[in-house]
């Protein structure tokens, strides 16, 4: 008896052929589709404002040392606010025109170090805060040339070894330096930072970068940094490694409140004495660095703090602690007393910024740095404190 099953064929040579074109003319087309919008990125917006990792790169490397400083002579587009501001360093790493030997003997510069807000981020070279300063040091006839040392994404931990580099090439009669109590001190919690493509990284995070395909994808494409930050939520976190434990899980360390304590209940907030003696330890190398030469210490308010009710704050950054253990301005009687002990001036604007009458235009709209206003209003807080520091 003949078999009733039916017996399948298998496909004709002719139709593997069709789906065999099919697929590859699908990825053919699919890879045409991704050169073009390549292409059609970097057209529209050749500073590559959508890939924020570019726009930074080559800004930063490492010393002898393997310790992060700013490149000379770098270019770049700083993307922030939504604006595209053209920056630069100079032949000595500073933000502004070239510097060469003093020009007379009467001729004083001013070294500033700091961060972001040192450097001006979101606003053109002349309106940072320290070329503001000196357009008013010499309005009052004064022969005197700020250097800005400003250094985004770092904290005191940079201060010492920064004036060691620039103490000779740049020649300072004065030091300038200005802590901000928001990040500045959440910072110190990470390790020292280091440098992968010209961008600022912490050590564990440009170890395993450097193997990532992720992340060298998302440096080179734009493509590939539109997918991180549309679908797969941005490219950064994917091998940052967690913040040492200073507070309770839930316990918010970025706007510098826990630093605000009273000394009664330092216990309650685990490392608190240790954190403190970390910055003492970088306050003392700055002294060691500025040596003979007056300094003076500027402390800043965080944004949330100059910006909200400071109880409203404290609740979001420590809830788990009660409000009533922490007062505005501990942190920086703190940082006052290790100026005092170091031998520097010190300058906190902290009054300043609660007694503003539009403290928010003081700021970026969508930016926690200074606005063009923010700038200006600090360099004039900051005039008689920069006078009296200046020799005679």
């Amino acid at each position: 008896m003949l078999a009733s099953a039916i017996v399948k064929s298998p496909l004709s040579s002719s139709q593997n052929r069709r789906i065999a074109f099919a697929l590859v003319s699908l990825l053919l087309g699919l890879s045409l589709s991704i050169v073009v919008l390549e292409i059609c990125l970097r057209a529209i917006n050749p500073e590559s404002l959508d890939n924020p990792l570019r726009c930074l790169q080559g800004f930063y490397q490492l010393d002898a040392k393997n310790r992060i400083q700013t490149s000379p002579d770098w270019r770049g587009v700083q993307p922030v606010n939504g604006q595209k501001i053209e920056v630069r360093s100079n032949n000595l790493g500073m933000r502004g025109a070239d510097v060469g030997p003093k020009q007379s003997a009467s001729e004083r510069r001013i070294l500033v170090i700091g961060d972001s807000f040192v450097w001006g981020m979101g606003v053109a070279e002349q309106q940072a805060i320290p070329a503001q300063l000196e357009q008013r040091l010499r309005a009052t006839s004064r022969n005197v040339l700020l250097g800005n040392a400003g250094m985004w994404g770092t904290s005191p931990r940079e201060w010492g070894y920064t004036v060691d580099r620039f103490r000779q090439s740049f020649q300072p009669d004065a030091i300038v330096a200005v802590i901000y109590l928001g990040n500045d001190l959440s910072d110190l919690t990470l390790p020292p930072l280091y440098v992968l493509d010209g961008l600022p990284l912490t050590s564990e995070f440009a170890h395993v970068a450097r193997s990532s395909l992720r992340y060298n994808m998302a440096l080179r494409f734009r493509v590939w940094m539109a997918l991180e930050h549309n679908l797969l939520n941005r490219v950064l976190p994917i091998a940052v490694p967690p913040k040492p434990q200073l507070l309770p899980d839930g316990v918010s360390a970025l706007e510098g409140v826990f630093f605000d304590l009273d000394e009664a209940r330092a216990s309650a907030t685990p490392l608190l004495n240790d954190f403190t003696a970390d910055l003492h330890r970088h306050f003392a190398d700055l002294q060691r660095a500025a040596h003979g030469l007056p300094t003076l210490v500027v402390v800043l308010p965080s944004h949330e703090v100059a910006l909200k009710p400071y109880d409203q704050v404290v609740r979001a950054c420590l809830p788990q602690l009660d409000p009533t253990w922490f007062h505005r301005g501990n942190g920086a009687v703190r940082v006052r007393d290790f100026c005092r002990e170091m031998g520097f001036a010190c300058c906190d604007l902290d009054r300043e910024f609660a007694q503003a009458s539009d403290v928010a235009a003081l700021f970026l709209a969508e930016d926690w740095h200074y606005s063009n206003a923010g700038c200006a209003q600090v360099a004039d807080w900051l005039l008689p404190f920069v006078i009296q520091l200046l020799p005679q």
